[in-house]
């Protein structure tokens, strides 16, 4: 497995998972006797219209999407995880019978900007994607002080503007 393909299995077993699950989750909440909060989330997206169901859906696609792409850069060492002067390194690696891989190689392209490719037109629409070009690591740390809290407040309380 090289980058690339795992980015491609990410996609598929962590990213599309975890949209179609909360879906799943606010359309019919499971188990026999699934928790109040669960209930009543279902019941208030079961009571938008079709457009603001379709706003949901979006701030959980990007809600995903910024969880995956910051944890990418933690692991590209974009991301600071340590607030000591002189800072560690990440290794993620694959190991089968033909050997070990490095997948977050220093030297490759980088794990956040093969998901960002990937996953782009989807999360933000195709008329947002003029141009994707690699981005220069203070362009990446300044990227991180998006809001992605804020729609994450929107979901958890949807009449609370920010």
């Amino acid at each position: 497995m090289n980058a690339d393909e795992f980015i491609d299995a990410l996609k598929i077993v962590v990213h599309d998972s975890a949209i179609i699950g909360i879906e799943s989750s606010l359309r019919k909440p499971s188990g026999r006797q699934p928790r109040a909060s669960l209930v009543a989330a279902s019941q208030w997206f079961g009571g938008l219209k079709q457009e603001e169901q379709e706003i949901v859906r979006t701030i959980v696609t990007r809600s995903v999407h910024a969880a995956i792409f910051g944890m990418l850069g933690v692991l590209d060492g974009v991301r600071a995880i340590e607030s000591r002067e002189e800072k560690g390194q990440l290794v993620l690696s694959f190991e089968d019978a033909s050997g070990v891989v490095r997948l977050n190689n220093t030297h490759g392209e980088m794990l956040h900007d093969i998901y960002q490719a990937k996953v782009y037109d989807e999360v933000f629409g195709k008329k947002a994607n003029q141009r994707i070009e690699p981005i220069t690591r203070s362009a990446v740390r300044s990227r991180f002080q998006s809001n992605a809290s804020d729609a994450l407040l929107v979901m958890a309380h949807p009449g609370r503007s920010v």
